[in-house]
């Protein structure tokens, strides 16, 4: 062998040398009738415990949950054999947990006591968990992600929510500085303070801040609940002070809260989205909240109540955005702004808001921008709206702004518009919610996560198995409010 050709081959020999090691991505399964002496590595040897198969795992290893009901008989606070706890996995290399048949692998959290969730991320990283079912919601939360990144939460049912009195019950919460999260096609129904919260760390440094998050198709029925705490079914809940824990630029695409329990005395329910303390450039896309009854307030005014309460008392609150929304037969509010910054608080577009009490109330008379919408029969006319154009009101003497009409649309689908883009620059007059918001399966700033798609949003993806997790039994314990739970009211009706 010649000289040079030596020289070539030690040259490539170096090369394999110093490149790093990476071990290949393992795929494990684990099973309720599994064993942990198992190796865990086909169907027919599969782990037994969530916690021993997550602990045998290493980053951007597939971890398949086998069908059966994962229980946990919690001996004490740190011992939760059916926990699961992914280890992270790497850019490009994500650490994967998913059903072998969705919905069929299923966590019980009936046996874990309070702070220990089912699903627990903290200081996680690339990690996506699919098709999950969980029942029975655990001590307080049933999938907490805190301090965490790059984390996708696919094709979850969480139904039977929280035990009815935790106070701090919340179903899925996104906390403390996380960031780049998604949870996409995920359904929530039971009992809860918030079925999703998004939250900052208000005891936390700067950094605490929680951002980038999206709800993707997210579908949420408060039921019942015995706590004075304010309530809703999505909330993105900032901080006391804008340099402590505040949540910002995050958002809803095609997100639903429905069918809220009726009842005469719901304690503090003040929405199906909420926005409380100082949040910034929250946006809704292509959402509704629709059939929401809950108004009762212990504290304040019925009015409190909204569809989309999107600033809450704060005036640091600011840059929210409202598109093709709609907020239909909601007790209160159809649109609340309760102060915010005074350069403008927010911007309600190409929306639908009709059978409320007020339209759209901006309680302390800052801008807010409502345009292209339309203001369908609510009890009483909108209140404290400075900025308002281009908008069709019925009855006409709701009517305010500018180059407005009082001709009645004939709204045939709630979701679809009758306009033909009459409005401001030739947009639409109303909500038309028809397409997709957002590529599936994208997190911020990856391409298309913030585009209108041509994808069909109807039928609703998974409707009919939204409808069957929906309807199962979910009876309030003694002292719930309301005290009775039709769980085949309204969407799950039959036929």
């Amino acid at each position: 062998m010649s000289r040079s050709r030596v020289k070539t081959l030690l040259a490539v020999i170096c090369i394999l040398l110093a490149a790093p090691y990476t071990a290949a991505a393992a795929t494990y399964y684990v099973s309720p009738n599994g064993s942990d002496s198992n190796d865990g590595l086909s169907t027919k040897t599969p782990w037994g415990t969530l916690v021993h198969a997550t602990k045998k795992m290493s980053g951007g290893d597939t971890l398949i949950l086998m069908d059966g009901i994962y229980t946990s008989n919690c001996k004490d606070y740190s011992n939760c054999e059916n926990q699961l706890i992914p280890p992270s996995g790497s850019p490009g290399n994500y650490t994967v947990i998913k059903a072998q048949n969705d919905w069929k692998a299923v966590i019980d959290g009936s046996g874990f006591p309070l702070w220990r969730y089912p699903i627990h991320i903290k200081n996680g990283s690339y990690i996506q968990i699919e098709g999950l079912k969980l029942v029975d919601g655990g001590g307080m939360t049933a999938v907490m992600v805190e301090r965490s990144s790059y984390i996708k939460l696919m094709r979850l049912s969480i139904t039977n929510g929280v035990p009815y009195n935790a106070q701090w019950g919340n179903v899925l919460s996104i906390a403390n500085a996380s960031h780049h999260i998604l949870v996409e096609d995920t359904w929530i129904s039971g009992a809860m303070r918030y079925g999703v919260l998004v939250i900052g760390d208000n005891d936390g440094p700067v950094s605490s801040t929680t951002y980038k998050v999206i709800l993707r198709r997210v579908v949420v029925r408060f039921d019942y609940i015995d706590s004075v705490e304010p309530k809703a079914a999505i909330a993105f809940y900032g901080a006391d002070k804008a340099s402590n824990g505040m949540v910002r630029d995050s958002m809803c695409q095609n997100c639903i809260v429905i069918d809220t329990n009726p009842a005469n005395s719901y304690k503090n329910f003040y929405g199906a989205y909420y926005n409380p303390k100082i949040t910034e450039n929250i946006k809704y896309y292509g959402s509704i909240a629709l059939n929401i009854k809950a108004s009762g307030l212990e504290f304040g005014s019925p009015y409190d109540a909204a569809g989309f309460y999107v600033t809450d008392n704060y005036s640091l609150s600011k840059g929210h955005e409202l598109h093709n929304v709609v907020a239909w037969d909601v007790a209160g509010v159809g649109i609340r702004f309760d102060q915010g910054d005074s350069s403008g608080s927010g911007i309600v577009n190409q929306s639908t808001v009709g059978y409320s009490t007020y339209g759209v109330m901006d309680t302390a008379k800052l801008p807010v921008t409502l345009q292209n919408s339309i203001i369908y029969n609510n009890a009483k006319p909108n209140a404290g709206v400075d900025i308002s154009k281009y908008n069709t009101y019925v009855p006409p003497s709701h009517a305010e702004g500018s180059n407005y009409k009082t001709t009645d649309p004939g709204l045939r689908y709630l979701v679809r518009t009758t306009d033909t883009g009459t409005g401001l620059n030739g947009m639409k007059i109303g909500a038309d919610i028809e397409k997709r918001y957002g590529v599936s399966g994208t997190l911020w700033d990856e391409p298309g996560y913030d585009q209108l798609t041509n994808v069909p949003l109807w039928p609703w993806p998974y409707e009919d198995q939204i409808k069957k997790d929906f309807s199962a039994s979910n009876v309030p314990p003694l002292g719930a409010y309301p005290p009775t739970n039709d769980t085949k009211r309204g969407f799950c009706a039959p036929g």
